[in-house]
């Protein structure tokens, strides 16, 4: 099981919940709250990263399909390059760290 920073466990079953039963307004509802209210960098190691290991996790385990992989792939795609031309915030740095997503074939 993958551990979550505890303000996004909540939000995190919801969205597992959604993902289950492909609805897509819960799911982006729910990532819109865990992601936005976080700095980027913050929204990728407590919320992105985990949940897509758990993702692969169940997809092995057979528990979802290619095509729930594909929903929330594509929702969380959509997410994070909206987030990431997001203005940072006044307090941190622009020229920090760079995010790269990738999953290998």
């Amino acid at each position: 099981m993958t551990t979550y920073a505890p303000a996004a466990l909540a939000a995190t079953e919801r969205l597992w919940t959604a993902v289950e039963t492909f609805d897509g307004e819960v799911a982006d509802t729910t990532l819109a709250d865990l992601m936005w209210e976080r700095p980027l960098d913050d929204a990728v190691m407590t919320v992105v990263l985990p949940f897509l290991g758990e993702l692969g996790d169940r997809w092995e385990q057979g528990r979802l399909s290619v095509a729930h992989e594909h929903f929330i792939s594509n929702m969380l795609r959509w997410w994070l390059l909206a987030f990431a031309g997001r203005p940072a915030a006044a307090d941190k740095a622009v020229d920090g760290p760079v995010v790269l997503l990738a999953c290998p074939p």
